[in-house]
C-alpha cells in the first residue's frame, strides 16, 4: 500500500494490515516526512525476510494478530 503515514494508520488502526514491508536507502535525512504521526501506537512486527538490492535493504514484517477480547 502506498499513500503515506495518514492511510497507513488508519488501517492499522482497525487491524487491517498483515504485512509490512520496508526498504531502507543508505541516506541520512536531516528532516523528512514521518512514517506515521505523533501519538502511533506501537505495533509488534515478526520479521519475515530480509533481501539486498545493492545498498538497499527491504525488511518484510508481518504483523502480529491480537485476539479480541470477549465482554
Amino acid at each position: 500500500m502506498v499513500g503515506g503515514g495518514e492511510l497507513i494508520y488508519s488501517f492499522l488502526e482497525q487491524h487491517l494490515i498483515d504485512e509490512i514491508i520496508v526498504t531502507m536507502a543508505p541516506i541520512l535525512l536531516g528532516e523528512g516526512i514521518p512514517l506515521f504521526k505523533p501519538g502511533f501506537s506501537p505495533v509488534e512486527l515478526i520479521l519475515q525476510q530480509t533481501k539486498t538490492y545493492g545498498q538497499f535493504v527491504e525488511l518484510h514484517y508481518n504483523v502480529k494478530k491480537y485476539k479480541k477480547r470477549a465482554l
